[in-house]
């Protein structure tokens, strides 16, 4: 039982940090930006009730699906802790729009974002050697 219980919060951790549903609600807004509730409503229970039927597939007929193709468990491990290292490194790394944007926006700019992204910075708190904008 103590077990159990384990799995299933190690898997809903798990699951919590991949979906990530604070991000997915700015989302949702947006793209039903325009819609009254009911409709929102309508959408987002569709949307849970396919994630829900997609869930169960993969749980009925996941392992069936790696033999058929000849992939080990091993293997899905360590590509997937790949895909969200990747993931993980792109959320710290800039995007070219916004190199582009930092190079032809004034310093102000610069630490305006700065303080947005580090709020130690912006408490006073400076690392030593740190540039000071």
């Amino acid at each position: 039982m103590r077990s159990s219980i384990t799995l299933f919060i190690s898997m809903f951790t798990t699951l919590l940090a991949i979906i990530n549903p604070l991000e997915a609600i700015p989302v949702f807004l947006g793209l039903m930006k325009g819609k009254d509730s009911a409709e929102q409503n309508r959408v987002a229970r569709k949307s849970c009730f396919y994630a829900l039927l997609l869930a169960f597939f993969f749980l009925l007929f996941g392992t069936l699906l790696l033999r058929l193709f000849g992939v080990s468990l091993s293997m899905i491990r360590v590509v997937g802790g790949i895909i969200l290292t990747r993931i993980g490194f792109q959320m710290f790394s800039p995007s070219p729009q916004a190199k582009a944007s930092a190079g032809s926006g004034s310093g102000a700019d610069l630490r305006r974002g700065q303080q947005l992204t580090f709020p130690s910075d912006a408490c006073g708190v400076q690392a030593e050697g740190a540039p000071n904008f």
